[in-house]
């Protein structure tokens, strides 16, 4: 599977690298994109669960 990395930018404006086992975020979010808080928790949370599968555990 491959991985990836991807800038997160929080709203005081810091920014931290994220890592992602698998391009499965490039699905949910769109580079360059803001998104408000409630719109970015429920792909998150999304695309954590396609990765890892419903009881959390890696697939």
């Amino acid at each position: 599977m491959p991985e990836m990395y991807f800038d997160e930018r929080r709203p005081d404006g810091l920014t931290q690298r994220c890592y992602s086992p698998s391009t499965i975020v490039q699905d949910y979010f769109t580079p360059g994109a803001e998104y408000e808080l409630t719109e970015f928790v429920e792909p998150s949370r999304t695309a954590f669960a396609a990765l890892t599968g419903a009881d959390g555990s890696p697939r």
